[in-house]
Order: structure tokens, then C-alpha cells, then sequence
């Protein structure tokens, strides 16, 4: 299960804008202390069913912000600017995890 959790991880840190360091992910992706997704990792333990479920409602969240911003953006006739296909990019990219992460809270086995 944890290996879903780092492959989610390492898409975010490495594919978003800016790189966002584990305790942060912990915090803001997990929803809990900035040394939890580390533990995890050291120690072998595996995620909690309540932060795979508030990891997927962040990744769900921001994957309707970017889809809102698209579709205004391509309502607006903007549908070939490069701002307008960075969004799409950031929809897919988090349409894609918000789908890994529900996969792993359907198959979740404590």
C-alpha cells in the first residue's frame, strides 16, 4: 500500500511547480504531523484509512480546481494558450492520482 503512497508522493514533489518536501505532504496531503509520511517509510507501517481518504478528497479538490479554471479558460477562447494547457496538464496529473488513491482506499486491508 505505502508504494502507491511514494509513487503519489514522488509524482507531486517532482511534477508540480514547486517541490513540495515530505512534511509537507504529511501535513497537507495526509492530514497529519510533518513526520508521518517518514515513519511510514522507516518503519514499514502502513497508511492510515483516514489519510488515504484525505489524501484522495486534497488530490479530488484540486483536480476540480483545475478543471473549473480550464473549462472558464476555454469558455473564454483561450483554449490554445499555454496557461490554459498548463492547466490541463494539472487536471490530468491530479485526475490521475485522485484515481490511484481511491484505488487504494477501495483495496485498503488493515
Amino acid at each position: 500500500m505505502n508504494h502507491i503512497l511514494e509513487d503519489i508522493y514522488k509524482r507531486l514533489a517532482f511534477e508540480h511547480e514547486t517541490y513540495i518536501p515530505e512534511y509537507l505532504f504529511s501535513k497537507d496531503y495526509l492530514g497529519r504531523n510533518r513526520s508521518y509520511f517518514s515513519y511510514l517509510k522507516s518503519s514499514g507501517k502502513s497508511v492510515s484509512a483516514s489519510s488515504l481518504i484525505f489524501l484522495w478528497t486534497k488530490l479530488n479538490t484540486q483536480k476540480n480546481v483545475f478543471q473549473d479554471a480550464y473549462n472558464r479558460a476555454v469558455k473564454n477562447g483561450e483554449k490554445s494558450s499555454w496557461r490554459t494547457l498548463a492547466m490541463q496538464e494539472r487536471y490530468e496529473l491530479y485526475q490521475d492520482l485522485s484515481d490511484r488513491a481511491y484505488q487504494a482506499i477501495t483495496t485498503y486491508h488493515q
